[in-house]
C-alpha cells in the first residue's frame, strides 16, 4: 500500500476528538483522493488545493450568515 504524505479532508471525516488543553487532536480515515504531494489520487488529475481552500472558506462564511 502506498503511503500518503499529506492530505486535505473536510471536518465531517474527523472523529475521536481529544483536547488536552494545549493540543487538540482528531482521528481520520482519508480516501486516497484526499492525499496530495504523492502523485496519486482517484481522479488521476491535479487538484488546486488553494482554490479548494478558498471555496471551502467561502462556503463556511455563507453558512454562518
Amino acid at each position: 500500500m502506498k503511503s500518503g504524505k499529506a492530505c486535505c479532508v473536510s471536518s465531517d471525516k474527523l472523529y475521536n476528538f481529544k483536547d488536552t488543553g494545549a493540543v487538540y487532536t482528531a482521528s481520520c480515515d482519508p480516501d486516497p483522493a484526499d492525499f496530495f504531494l504523492t502523485g496519486y489520487n482517484d481522479l488521476n488529475e491535479s487538484r488546486d488545493y488553494f482554490e479548494e481552500s478558498e471555496d471551502y472558506d467561502l462556503q463556511f462564511i455563507k453558512s454562518i450568515n
